[in-house]
């Protein structure tokens, strides 16, 4: 069986390049998502080839096509949105007067 894609998507690292070098042979586009403020050397490499670019922040563009650039933000699911402060301490069995540090 043979799985043509529609597009690549990559978001860097070493092993993505082979993979959007043979969507680059077979004519696929690439995107690519950038979630760091400095791209690393694969998204360099790659953004030569890609057809479009997406960063999470308008800071992280440094050394890239202008043209094929666009902030679209983090994507995060709705729900992370709705919680609030309190429901999360409700749900961590956290006191309001504990400190929280979230990495």
């Amino acid at each position: 069986m043979f799985f043509r894609p529609d597009v690549i998507l990559s978001t860097g690292g070493y092993g993505s390049i082979p993979a959007c070098i043979a969507g680059r042979l077979l004519q696929l586009p690439l995107v690519i998502f950038l979630p760091d403020i400095e791209p690393g050397l694969a998204v360099k490499f790659e953004s030569r080839i890609a057809t479009h670019i997406a960063t999470s922040t308008k800071n992280n563009n440094t050394n890239l096509s202008k043209k094929k650039l666009s902030v679209t933000g983090y994507p995060v699911r709705k729900r992370f949105n709705e919680l609030t402060t309190d429901s999360a301490r409700i749900t961590m069995g956290l006191e309001d007067n504990e400190t929280v540090l979230f990495v």
